[in-house]
C-alpha cells in the first residue's frame, strides 16, 4: 500500500482547493477545514469587528516598528471590545478565557487528599511495621548540598514592552433626553385617597382604600403617546421624581381646607409593560381627619431615554489600564463631571445622581480600578 501511495499520491488544485485521491474521488478541503479560504464568511466570523487582518496591510506594516505598534494597539483594542461584548466572536471568546485566567485561584495543595495515602505510609506508625519486617534495614534522611543551574528569564531581555505615553484624556460622553408628566388628584374626605391613573387614555378613577365624599373628587391626567415612548426597541426609563400637594384646587374648585400634613405613595409605577398605568395614594398623617379637609397630590414622573453612553478614545483607555499592570506607574484624575462616587451630574438639564434609575442604566468605568 505504501508503494501504491508513493506512485500515485493525491493531487491538490491550489486554485479551487479540491484534492483528487488515487482512486479518482475528490475532496473539497474547504468542507473539511471551514475558513481555509481567508475571504470566506466562516473566516470573517472569527475576526474581531474592526480588527485589521488584511495580509497586504500587515506586510506593509511589518517594515516599520511604529506602524507595527500602532496596528497592534488597534487590533488589541478591537479584540478587547469583542471579548467584552454581548455577542463575541470565537476569537473574542478565546481572548476572554485568557483574561479570566488572571482570576483563577492558586490553592496550596500540600493538604490535598491526593497525598493522603503517601502521608499515611510515611507516618511513624507504619514505618515501624517496615522496620519489624526488614530488621536489617533502617530509614534516615540525609541533606546534601548540590548545585542546580536554572535559567531565570529577565523581562528586559525577553519581552518587548510597550511604554504608554500617557498625558491623554478619557471622555465619558452621555446624552439624555427626558420629559416630565404630572398627574393631579384631589378628594374631600378624611384620611386616605387612592386613585388608579391611565396615562395612555388620560383618565383616573378612585379605588380602595378611599374614604372621601362622593362628588368631591377631581383629577387631571395627561395623555401620553404609548408608541413614542414604548415602541419597538424602546429603552425609556420611567421614574417618580417628586410629589407635592395640589394647592390651586382648594378652595376654588373643592371647598374646604387644604390638608398639607400628608404622605405620598406610588403603589404601582407606570411602565411600558403595564400599559402606563399607575396607582397613587395620598394619606393623612394625623388620625381623626375631618370631612372639611381636602387631600391632594401632584405626582411627577420622568420619562427619560439615554441617547448616548460611550467611552473614548480607545488608545487612552488602553494606556490608563497599563497603570494597574506589572511594569507601569501613573495617576488618574477626574477633571470634569461627577468628581466623587457620590456627586450628581446635570446631563442635558436632567439631574442624575448615584442610585437613581438613569444612573443605574449607565455603563461603568472602562478603567479597571
Amino acid at each position: 500500500m505504501v508503494n501504491d501511495f508513493t506512485l500515485s499520491p493525491p493531487s491538490l488544485d491550489a486554485t479551487t482547493g479540491v484534492m483528487t485521491l488515487q482512486d479518482g474521488t475528490t475532496l473539497d478541503m474547504q468542507s473539511v477545514f471551514p475558513g481555509l479560504d481567508s475571504t470566506s464568511a466562516a473566516a470573517e466570523s472569527m475576526v474581531s469587528p474592526g480588527a485589521t487582518h488584511d495580509v497586504a496591510v500587515l506586510e506593509e506594516a511589518s517594515n516599520s516598528t511604529d506602524d507595527m505598534e500602532e496596528l497592534g494597539m488597534h487590533n488589541r483594542a478591537m479584540l478587547y471590545n469583542d471579548a467584552t461584548s454581548s455577542n463575541p466572536t470565537v476569537t473574542g471568546e478565546a481572548y476572554l478565557s485568557v483574561l479570566k485566567t488572571l482570576e483563577l485561584s492558586r490553592p496550596d495543595l500540600t493538604g490535598d487528599p491526593v497525598f493522603t495515602k503517601t502521608q499515611e505510609v510515611q507516618s511513624d506508625e507504619n514505618m515501624e511495621i517496615f522496620a519489624d519486617n526488614f530488621g536489617d534495614c533502617s530509614t534516615g534522611t540525609t541533606f546534601t548540598n548540590d548545585t542546580y543551574y536554572e535559567r531565570i528569564p529577565e523581562y528586559k531581555n525577553c519581552l518587548r514592552l510597550y511604554k504608554p505615553e500617557g498625558d491623554c484624556e478619557i471622555i465619558h460622553e452621555i446624552s439624555v433626553s427626558a420629559d416630565i408628566f404630572q398627574a393631579f388628584i384631589a378628594g374631600k374626605g378624611r384620611e386616605v385617597l387612592t386613585v388608579n391613573v391611565d396615562f395612555i387614555n388620560g383618565t383616573w378613577a378612585t379605588t380602595t382604600p378611599t374614604d372621601g365624599i362622593p362628588g368631591y373628587f377631581r383629577g387631571d391626567v395627561p395623555t401620553i403617546n404609548y408608541d413614542e415612548y414604548c415602541g419597538e426597541d424602546s429603552s425609556v426609563i420611567i421614574e417618580n421624581t417628586s410629589n407635592s400637594v395640589w394647592a390651586g384646587i382648594v378652595p376654588s374648585v373643592i371647598p374646604g381646607s387644604l390638608d398639607d400634613t400628608v404622605a405620598f405613595s406610588v403603589l404601582q409605577e407606570p411602565s411600558c409593560e403595564n400599559g402606563l398605568k399607575a396607582k397613587l395614594q395620598v394619606r393623612d398623617l394625623q388620625s381623626g381627619g375631618s370631612d372639611r379637609h381636602v387631600l391632594t397630590g401632584v405626582f411627577s414622573f420622568r420619562f427619560a431615554t439615554i441617547d448616548n453612553d460611550s467611552w473614548y478614545p480607545e488608545e487612552c483607555i488602553h494606556e490608563a489600564n497599563q497603570i494597574f499592570g506589572e511594569f507601569c506607574e501613573g495617576e488618574l484624575t477626574v477633571t470634569a463631571g461627577a468628581l466623587t462616587e457620590t456627586d450628581c451630574s446635570v446631563i442635558n438639564g436632567v439631574n442624575v445622581c448615584p442610585g437613581d434609575a438613569i444612573y443605574n442604566h449607565l455603563t461603568g468605568s472602562c478603567v479597571f480600578l
